[in-house]
């Protein structure tokens, strides 16, 4: 009954976060041992004689069942890029160490650029031997000196496979110029057995 209780829920959640499936996991887990638990009524003695009581009632005491939860582990990363005179791309990569998925919940860059310049970023991941690229939009804004203020901030939910590289590649449209860049990753690691 609990476990199509559970189905039904995480259904209803449409995919929502490994987390929020494990407290269902929890709750319904300590409902069950909760409706285990049985309760001996009150003895009474009756009004008619007074010599004989009720023998004590026994009663079941069932210990909450305890779930081993793997704890998320928090993850952050800041790399460094930087698009070179004569050049008009650079690259960045994160390893995902075996054992451990990788989940970006949060991408944040800036930088400057040349003015006239745009900068396309993406971040790439593989999951089950697939890539997929991710790209934030760009903010630009004149910084007054002949350059551009570039920003990205980005919500995500991005995995990556153990053992695998996450990529940051930025290109700019001209190789004209210098642009540092700073892109920081955050999110968390899931340990798997």
């Amino acid at each position: 009954m609990f476990l199509a209780d559970a189905e039904v829920l995480m259904r209803r959640s449409g995919g929502k976060t490994l987390k929020n499936i494990v407290q269902v996991v929890l709750i319904l887990g300590l409902a069950a041992n909760l409706r285990g638990q049985a309760t001996a009524p009150p003895s009474s003695t009756s009004s008619q004689d007074t010599n004989t009581q009720a023998p004590p009632a026994s009663s079941t005491q069932v210990s909450p069942t305890v779930y081993a939860v793997a704890a998320n582990e928090p993850f952050q990363q800041e790399v460094e890029l930087s698009i070179g005179p004569a050049n008009s791309a650079a690259y960045a990569s994160i390893s995902v160490p075996s054992g451990k998925r990788l989940v970006i919940e949060y991408l944040s860059l800036f930088g400057d650029l040349p003015a006239g310049q745009k900068l396309s970023v993406s971040l790439a991941t593989i999951v089950s031997g697939l890539r997929a690229s991710y790209r934030p939009q760009i903010l630009t804004q004149d910084a007054g000196d002949g350059t551009l203020s570039v920003s990205a901030n980005q919500v995500m939910r991005v995995y990556g496979d153990p053992g695998t590289i996450v990529s940051i590649n930025a290109t700019r449209n001209s190789s004209s110029g210098s642009s540092p860049l700073t892109v920081s990753v955050s999110g968390y690691y899931i340990n798997l057995p």
